[in-house]
């Protein structure tokens, strides 16, 4: 008798925004620009991010697609959230915050996390990640609610299947051994 029924594992996706820049500058307002949709810690940061999302989109393609995760982005607490920062391919941190574009078989110490993940309930249709990478190339040319406001310049968009391989190994003890 099986504990759980792992039959039907599906995959986790994210839409990923490379950008040229350390995303935890930005995350949370580029994913509420994106998408409507912010953890709750960033509510006070991406509020006008939301309220444009609002306005340019009013029925809310996004509604059933955005999911919410446990994700701990490391300087504020540990709760649900549809975004996180994410490595960036090609890009790597010397551990002291330096991140440096890497040469062809170069390696860094540490990877530089540039790129914003937007957790998906499933894989987008084709229009919908079309209005994904077009809203995302679009955040970098809004102007600055605040002086010290970032706006990175997007590398790139990535549609990233996550699946699950399950291995099961019986693992047996003789008594007294």
């Amino acid at each position: 008798m099986a504990l759980w029924n792992w039959s039907r594992v599906e995959p986790r996706w994210s839409f990923v925004i490379d950008t040229d820049s350390y995303a935890g500058n930005f995350e949370r307002e580029l994913c509420a620009y994106v998408t409507g949709h912010c953890d709750e810690y960033g509510g006070h940061r991406s509020g006008r991010y939301k309220a444009l999302y609002e306005e340019e989109l009013p029925h809310n393609p996004f509604q059933h697609l955005i999911d919410y995760r446990v994700d701990d982005h490391g300087d504020d607490q540990i709760n649900r959230a549809p975004m996180s920062l994410a490595p960036t391919p090609g890009y790597g941190n010397d551990g002291h915050g330096n991140h440096k574009k890497l040469s062809f078989g170069e390696s860094a110490k540490h990877p530089a996390y540039q790129s914003v993940a937007i957790f998906l309930r499933r894989k987008p249709t084709y229009d919908e990640l079309r209005v994904l990478v077009l809203r995302a190339n679009t955040f970098p040319a809004l102007p600055k609610e605040k002086p010290w406001d970032h706006r990175p310049a997007i590398l790139g968009c990535r549609l990233v299947e996550e699946l699950t391989t399950l291995t099961s190994t019986p693992v047996h003890f003789e008594p007294n051994a």
